[in-house]
C-alpha cells in the first residue's frame, strides 16, 4: 500500500496477487472499502487469477466487487498472459476510481508470460505555498493628527486625584491603551515564505533556454547540439551564482549595525531557533526560578561600613523634574512589551503630551515610598538552555518588565549611585558596576592611584607588580605567586609584554616620567590622540575649571591648568 500526496490530492495505489485457490476476492474488497474513503483517488492493479474473458461465476463476482468499490476496469479486451499450450487469458487488471484521470494505458508483451501493464494519470500539480499570518500594531500608519489633537485636549484628572499610586497608574495606562486602540491600526497580514528570494525573471529565462537546448540535444544528439546545451547550462549556472552572491552580500556585507546584521542572519535561517513549546508545569518552573535567589538573612559589609556614615549623610530619595524623566526614558533601548501592553515606541511618540502625569506618578512613588503593583509584575518566558530540555533545570527565565517601571527604577538607581559616590561609601578598590571606574576605556585609563600600590604590610599582586623595582624583583614576586612556573618562562613572558603590550608600555612610560609627586595636569584643547574625534575629549571651554580628586590619604599637590593661547595660569 502506497500513499503519495500530490499537493491536495491523496492517492491510494494497491498492487495485489490473488492465490489461484483463493476462490473469491470478497475479503480483500471488504477491507479496502473503509480505507479508500480517506483518499481522493484509488488505483487497484495486479494479478487476480480470474480470466475476465470467461463468464464464470468468480469473474462476475469480481466485476461486481470492483463496481461496488466505485472503480472502473481499464483493460477488458486484450489478454495479458500468453503461455505454451494454454489459451490466452486476461488475468492482470488495472481498476481506477476516476476514469477521467486516465491519460494513457500501455501493454508491453514478451517481457514474461504476463504482459507488463502501466497507466499515466492526469493530476494538475499546483505550487505549494507556505504562508504565515502575522498580527501587529501598525505604527507606520498611525493617525498622528487625530492622536495629537486628542492628547492636546486630554485632561489627566484621574491621575492627579487618585488616592493611591495604583489608581493613578491604572488610569494612566487605560488612557494610553484607549488612545492606541483608536489611532493605531491593528493589522493581520499573510506572508508567503519564498525559498529563493534571489530568483528573478532573468534567471527563469536562462533556465528555460537551458531546458530547451537540452530537449533539442535529447531529440537530435549531435556534437553541435551538445555544445549549445553546455553553453546555455553554464550561462544559467553563472547567473544563479551571481544572483545568490549579490543577495547575500546585500544582507550580510557592508557596514551594517549589529542589530541589522543579526536580524538578517535570523531571516536567512542561519541561526538555530528552537520551536519547541515548553510543556513544563508553570508552578514547577516558578518554584525553580524563585529557588535560585535565596535570602540568608545576612548582609555583606565588604564594601560598605555604616560606621563611617555621618548622621547628616543619611540617604533619601528626592523628587525629580520632567527633564530627568525625559532623559531616562529616552535612554531605554529595549522595545520588549511588558504585561501592560504599552510599547516603548508608542510612549516615545506621545511623550511630550504625557510627561507631566508620568512625572507626577514617579514623584508620588518617591514621596509615598510605594511602588505600583503593576510595575512589580513581569512577563516571564522560559527559554531552553540546551536542546531537548526535559527538566525544569534545563530552562532559564527571561523577564520582560514594563517600560515605565524601567524609568522609575533608573531614576532611583541613579540617586543611590550618586549618594554612594559623593560620600565615598564604596571601597576605592571596587571597579565593577561603577560608571567611570572600568579599568580600560577607549580614550583613557581610570583607576585610583592607591590601588596601583599595595596596602600596608601587603605584597604586590596583579597590576601592582608592574610598579615594583627592577625586572628581577618582578620575576621573583611572580614566581612566589606561582611556584610551579619556571623563571625562564616568566622572563620570556615578561619581556614579551613589555615589548608588545600597549597598556604595559603606557604604565612604564608614565612611571618613568613621573617618579615623584610634583605633577602638572595640563589639559590642551587642541591635542587629542590620532584618528579620534575631538568630542570624545571634554576639554574645558571656560576660564575657571574645578577638579575634584576622589581617593584616600592623598598628599598635598599643585594642579596647574595652562591655556594654550596665552600660557597664563588659571
Amino acid at each position: 500500500m502506497v500513499k503519495r500526496p500530490i499537493t491536495k490530492i491523496s492517492v491510494l495505489a494497491i498492487d495485489i496477487e490473488a492465490h489461484p485457490e483463493a476462490g473469491d476476492c470478497d475479503p480483500f474488497f471488504d477491507s479496502l472499502q473503509p480505507i479508500a474513503l480517506n483518499f481522493d483517488f484509488l488505483a487497484v492493479l495486479g494479478d487476480f487469477n480470474n480470466d475476465l474473458l470467461s463468464n464464470c461465476g468468480n469473474v462476475c463476482r469480481l466485476n461486481d466487487l470492483i463496481a461496488m468499490s466505485g472503480s472502473n476496469i481499464v483493460n477488458r479486451t486484450i489478454p495479458t498472459r500468453y503461455a505454451n499450450n494454454v489459451k490466452p487469458s486476461l488475468l492482470d487488471i488495472i481498476a481506477v476510481s476516476d476514469i477521467s484521470k486516465l491519460l494513457l494505458f500501455e501493454q508491453i508483451s514478451f517481457v514474461s508470460d504476463h504482459d507488463l501493464l502501466f497507466i499515466t494519470l492526469d493530476f494538475k500539480k499546483t505550487k505549494k505555498s507556505i504562508s504565515t499570518r502575522f498580527s501587529f500594531w501598525d505604527y507606520k500608519s498611525i493617525d498622528s493628527v487625530g492622536l495629537f489633537c486628542e492628547l492636546n485636549s486630554t485632561e489627566w484628572n484621574e491621575c492627579w486625584s487618585g488616592i493611591s499610586v495604583d489608581q493613578k497608574l491604572d488610569a494612566f495606562n487605560k488612557k494610553l491603551l484607549s488612545l492606541r486602540h483608536r489611532y493605531v491600526p491593528f493589522r493581520t497580514i499573510t506572508v508567503n515564505n519564498v525559498s529563493c528570494p534571489w530568483f528573478s525573471t532573468t534567471i527563469k529565462r536562462f533556465i528555460n533556454l537551458r531546458n530547451r537546448k537540452y530537449a533539442v540535444w535529447k531529440k537530435y544528439p549531435t556534437e553541435y547540439n551538445w555544445m549549445k546545451f553546455r553553453i546555455a547550462r553554464n550561462v544559467a549556472a553563472r547567473t544563479v551564482f551571481k544572483a545568490k552572491s549579490d543577495y547575500y552580500e546585500s544582507k550580510l556585507g557592508g557596514t551594517k549595525s549589529t542589530k541589522t546584521l543579526w536580524n538578517n542572519i535570523k531571516m536567512l535561517g542561519v541561526t538555530r531557533k528552537s520551536k519547541n513549546i515548553c510543556n513544563m508545569d508553570p508552578n514547577a518552573l516558578n518554584n525553580f526560578f524563585v529557588s535560585s535567589v535565596e535570602d540568608n538573612g545576612s548582609s555583606s559589609s565588604v564594601f560598605f561600613d555604616m560606621n563611617i556614615v555621618d548622621a547628616n549623610e543619611g540617604f533619601s530619595f528626592y523628587c525629580v523634574s520632567e527633564d530627568i524623566v525625559f532623559k531616562n526614558l529616552m535612554n531605554i533601548k529595549s522595545n520588549a512589551v511588558g504585561l501592560d501592553e504599552i510599547p516603548l515606541k508608542f510612549i516615545k511618540l506621545i511623550l511630550p503630551f504625557i510627561i507631566s502625569p508620568l512625572t507626577h506618578i514617579i514623584n508620588y512613588c518617591i514621596t509615598t515610598s510605594t511602588f505600583p503593583v503593576a510595575w512589580k509584575q513581569t512577563k516571564v518566558i522560559p527559554t531552553e538552555k540546551k536542546v531537548n530540555a526535559s527538566l525544569v533545570s534545563d530552562y532559564r527565565p527571561i523577564s520582560i518588565l514594563s517600560s515605565l517601571s524601567k524609568v522609575c527604577e533608573a531614576i532611583m538607581s541613579e540617586q543611590i549611585r550618586n549618594h554612594l559616590n559623593v560620600f565615598h561609601l564604596l571601597s576605592p578598590y571596587q571597579s565593577g558596576f561603577r560608571k567611570g571606574h572600568s579599568f580600560l576605556c577607549e580614550c583613557q585609563i581610570h583607576h585610583h592611584i592607591e590601588s596601583l600600590q599595595p596596602v600596608e604590610d601587603a605584597q604586590h599582586k596583579f597590576l601592582q607588580i608592574y610598579f615594583m623595582g627592577n625586572m628581577m624583583e618582578q620575576l621573583e614576586r611572580r614566581q612566589e605567586i606561582n611556584t610551579a612556573m619556571k623563571i625562564a618562562i616568566l622572563q620570556d613572558l615578561h619581556q614579551l609584554l613589555h615589548e608588545h603590550h600597549a597598556l604595559v608600555r603606557l604604565f612604564k612610560t608614565a612611571l618613568e616620567c613621573m617618579p615623584h609627586d610634583n605633577y602638572k595636569v595640563v589639559i590642551r584643547a587642541v591635542k587629542r590622540p590620532a584618528e579620534t574625534h575631538e568630542c570624545k575629549f571634554n576639554a574645558p571651554t571656560i576660564d575657571e575649571v574645578a577638579i575634584l580628586i576622589v581617593g584616600e590619604n592623598l598628599t598635598t599637590r599643585d594642579i596647574v591648568l595652562t591655556r594654550p593661547d596665552t600660557g597664563q595660569l588659571q
